[in-house]
């Protein structure tokens, strides 16, 4: 791998991770106030809200990534896990800084979504990657 690759697939990374944030907000946004449950103590946002949004927006991201990534001279299988697992590790990092920086770290300890976020990611990735590597045998 040369560093221009190299420079790529990070950037690659960041780009997806960039587009992952904005398009999770956009849609929270989006959709919030068709979702909110009026409790008696006032609206109640439900707790699948924020994963059912966000979860298909990473694998969205992912794949686009994998399948950008793809049309590469130097991309092989093995860059496209690469390309999944910087993003998953990104989106995690981005999780736990915001959660740290809010004061929340004691509140929320490590959970299995934070696995699940740098599985969906590579498997994304992977899949774009192929979607497109099959079409050119």
């Amino acid at each position: 791998m040369n560093a221009r690759f190299t420079f790529r697939v990070l950037g690659t990374a960041l780009a997806a991770v960039l587009a992952a944030v904005a398009t999770s907000l956009l849609a929270f946004v989006l959709l919030l106030p068709a979702l909110l449950e009026h409790g008696p103590a006032g609206p109640i946002e439900p707790r699948w809200l924020g994963s059912a949004i966000v979860l298909p927006v990473i694998a969205l991201a992912s794949a686009m990534a994998g399948r950008s990534l793809a049309g590469e001279r130097n991309a092989r299988l093995a860059s496209s896990v690469v390309l999944g697992l910087l993003i998953g590790t990104l989106l995690n990092l981005g999780w736990l800084g915001q959660q740290l920086t809010n004061g929340a770290h004691r509140a929320q300890p490590l959970s299995g979504e934070h696995l699940l976020v740098l599985l969906l990611a590579v498997l994304a990735a992977v899949l774009g990657f192929c979607s497109v590597s099959r079409r050119a045998r």
